[in-house]
């Protein structure tokens, strides 16, 4: 059974793909996180944060971004461990209208 989660988007670190006031539908990650994924992560200094899966470093760890230029870099993010990857995001949720991200 998938264990599915209701998240609100808040903040335009994601736009123009995730508006603030949408809603993400999410699901708990297998071990098959790709590049280009939507991921919700549990980060040590700025909590919980929703971005993009952008390389995977040498070490194995996840470089995640925001779709918005403006958003923080993923250098002041660091490198993403798989332990702090929460979920990944299937589906948006807008005003009158539902999108599939992956």
């Amino acid at each position: 059974m998938l264990d599915w989660k209701i998240s609100l988007i808040e903040g335009s670190s994601m736009a123009p793909t995730l508006k603030h006031g949408d809603y993400v539908i999410s699901k708990k990650p297998n071990h098959n996180i790709s590049v280009g994924n939507i991921v919700i992560i549990k980060h040590p200094k700025f909590g919980k944060i929703i971005k993009r899966i952008s390389s995977l470093n040498n070490s194995g760890q996840f470089i995640v971004e925001g779709d918005n230029p403006e958003s923080t870099s993923p250098e002041l993010l660091g490198p993403i461990d798989i332990s702090h990857i929460k979920e990944i995001v299937c589906w948006r949720v807008e005003a009158y209208h539902l999108s599939r991200i992956l």
